[in-house]
């Protein structure tokens, strides 16, 4: 009963996976994010590799389980688990395909949005690029926080309980800091945001040793979700150090304009429609993006003359 338990968890955390998989692309759709686009269809190749890992660990949990109901059990579920991984591994080869055109269109929203100023767009992809680690950072956050359950439901140790209890509650706060602080140009909510991260950091790093150094003794709690918990720890490392370069980036182009170009951009509904109608991909629809005024020179929608 204690082996199923982790099966339970591993399960509910690919539940999570395609919920914040969907949410993602429809969120990337609205806002044409090129970069989080482009992250989710790395995604969907990671959710190839855990799928597989979890049919391997599944297959190791069942291992020594004999009684008759398991091994129906085990004969069943393998064909769904070969399914999930084809219906997965198939849906990533489809976004992989259409990465191109998605890319084709919504580098045109750029043009759209912010216009043909070239130092303003590179401000916005660093923001952008930012905004997608965010989210991706909270979702593996979670999704690890999540896993170490599995050692308390299984084995309840104290420091275990005492990691999860921490950990959680300070995920989101470092999180919700890094959204504050980058949406609102905040530098104090930043740097707090920064320092989580090099926390963060630290602990992965004593968590990998710990696991490491519990490898071969008798009570090793972590034999059946090391798998998972080296996944999580190592695809975290990178995310965490990537949004603390990103984080840096977008530090130092506080104040230079990208937060009154979004603001802009949202006032000027009017120039939107007008490109749609002729199109993206014809000459005057160009033209019209090209020749649009930067967000400096557009004044106040009273003032603004419509075409």
């Amino acid at each position: 009963m204690a082996n199923s338990r982790p099966i339970l968890i591993y399960h509910a955390i690919f539940a999570f996976a395609v919920v914040f998989d969907a949410v993602s692309w429809w969120d990337a759709l609205l806002t044409q994010n090129i970069i989080q686009a482009g992250s989710l269809v790395l995604f969907n190749l990671m959710l190839v590799a855990y799928t597989i890992i979890q049919y391997f660990q599944h297959k190791g949990l069942m291992d020594g389980m004999t009684d008759s109901t398991m091994d129906h059990f085990i004969t069943e579920s393998k064909p769904l688990e070969f399914a999930l991984i084809a219906a997965v591994s198939t849906v990533s080869v489809i976004l992989i395909a259409l990465a191109y055109p998605i890319h084709n269109l919504f580098s045109w929203g750029f043009y759209e949005r912010l216009g043909a100023d070239v130092q303003i767009r590179r401000l916005n992809l660093n923001y952008l690029f930012l905004m997608t680690l965010l989210k991706l950072d909270f979702f593996f956050f979670i999704s690890y926080t999540v896993s170490m359950v599995t050692l308390v439901l299984t084995h309840h140790r104290l420091g275990d309980t005492l990691r999860i209890a921490i950990t959680l509650p300070l995920s989101i706060i470092i999180i919700a800091l890094g959204f504050f602080g980058v949406m609102r140009e905040n530098k104090p909510a930043s740097l707090a945001f920064f320092v989580g991260l090099v926390l963060g950091i630290a602990y992965l790093i004593f968590e990998v040793i710990f696991k490491t150094l519990q490898m071969g003794q008798l009570d090793d709690p972590y034999v059946n979700s090391r798998p998972f918990l080296y996944f999580f720890e190592a695809v975290l490392l990178i995310l965490i150090l990537l949004t603390l370069g990103y984080g840096i980036r977008c530090y130092r182009n506080y104040n230079r304009g990208l937060r009154e170009a979004h603001r802009q951009s949202i006032r000027i509904p009017a120039h939107m429609a007008q490109a749609g109608e002729q199109g993206f991909g014809s000459d005057s629809g160009r033209r019209r993006l090209l020749n649009r005024p930067q967000f400096q020179d557009i004044r106040p929608l009273s003032n603004v003359e419509i075409d």
